[in-house]
């Protein structure tokens, strides 16, 4: 920097929408890797900047990481008080576009991937987080649970959550042969992304409505079992996509009862389901995961 001018080299350039949602926020992270990987530029010569001024969010932690950790974000605050000289720099990909995007909104498969497999293994092992669960015999049930935060009413609430996995728990609870298998709820908002990542890595099955949240089946190991639970009639593919690309093993249920919230957009509606109606669902799937969880060890 000379006097009030900024000569940067290297600058990977950020433009932020939705910076309260982690999907796109990842899809944006992506899209930078992929043209970082393009351009031959590693992570440690690299200068990440933002063209904006997002409120902070656990995502940022994982930006900065892999795209250009050995030097400070310069953000839209930064970039307001300066002259600003781009030596070189790349205009990254909208976070709207790229691999995650495709095929969002219609049913069109999509196959394993060496590309989107190499994010999350480069991902995982940037922020310090194994691939390999941190106890191979623990049985672990996740629920991503949708919860007001920050002042904001959620769309897509699943009202009895509590009672389904309580009802889970009971009917469940000795089903793996060695343990009882864990189930529990949690809302990923204000956690950590090496945390959010190490849940799901030890994850062996993960629920939850459709969401943002659940741009975490990410970090899943390959067969963890993704049930995603949608409004009868709101349909996204973006994370049977990312299973296909990184062969997590995803199914949809659109059963029970949607709740009516203030509109009838199928996408604002809340949902209550029926046990009975969801262990039919849930009970195969589940029994062929505690099967496969349970192989390695039952010659031991």
């Amino acid at each position: 920097m000379t006097n009030n001018t900024l000569n940067l080299d290297r600058a990977v350039v950020l433009a932020r929408k939705d910076d309260h949602n982690p999907f796109f926020q990842i899809s944006g992270i992506l899209n930078a890797w992929v043209m970082m990987k393009v351009l031959g530029w590693d992570s440690s010569s690299t200068q990440l900047v933002t063209l904006d001024r997002a409120l902070p969010s656990p995502v940022d932690d994982l930006r900065h990481a892999m795209l250009g950790p050995d030097r400070p974000v310069i953000g839209g605050d930064e970039l307001q008080k300066h002259v600003v000289h781009f030596n070189t720099a790349l205009l990254t990909p909208y976070e709207a576009r790229g691999p995650m995007m495709s095929h969002l909104n219609d049913d069109q498969p999509c196959y394993a991937n060496e590309m989107m497999r190499d994010f999350p293994d480069e991902a995982l092992r940037t922020m310090k987080v194994g691939a390999h669960k941190t106890d191979p015999k623990r049985c672990l049930v996740t629920v991503i649970s949708r919860r007001p935060y920050g002042g904001r009413r959620i769309q897509r609430v699943w009202r009895n959550e509590d009672k389904i996995l309580s009802q889970m728990r009971s009917d469940y609870k000795f089903a793996y042969r060695f343990g009882e298998c864990e189930f529990q709820s949690l809302d990923f908002v204000n956690m950590t992304v090496h945390d959010q990542m190490q849940i799901m890595v030890d994850s062996d099955v993960v629920i939850g409505m459709h969401g943002a949240g659940m741009v975490n089946v990410m970090w899943t190991r390959p067969e963890t079992l993704v049930v995603e639970i949608f409004p009868l009639r709101r349909w996204r593919w973006g994370y049977r996509n990312l299973c296909q690309y990184l062969g997590c093993s995803w199914r949809e249920f659109r059963g029970g009862s949607d709740v009516f919230v203030q509109t009838t957009d199928p996408n604002d509606m809340d949902k209550r389901l029926w046990y009975d109606e969801w262990k039919r669902f849930f009970d195969p799937l589940f029994c062929d995961a505690i099967a496969r969880l349970e192989q390695p060890f039952s010659s031991s």
